[in-house]
């Protein structure tokens, strides 16, 4: 089975049409536009699914949605928390 990380890095592929190896854990995903709202919205969709509840709009951050790193980071916090 794929890790989160691996199932995230195939989505914003999908969403963005790039090579997933080209995706770097830390690369802006929206301050460089690699995503744009439209896909962002799929990645909250899919980290909903993921913790089971709604993102609350105070989490929704560059610091948790900018970047892959940041992403699966919050998906661990909320998941622990």
């Amino acid at each position: 089975m794929d890790t989160f990380h691996d199932q995230l890095v195939e989505l914003i592929a999908q969403e963005s049409g790039l090579d997933p190896a080209s995706l770097l854990a830390g690369r802006g995903l929206m301050s460089s536009g690699v995503l744009d709202s439209f896909a962002l919205v799929t990645v909250i969709t899919f980290v909903e699914d993921q913790i089971g509840s709604e993102v609350p709009p105070i989490d929704l951050t560059q610091e948790n949605f900018d970047s892959i790193a940041g992403i699966c980071s919050y998906v661990e916090r909320s998941i622990a928390g």
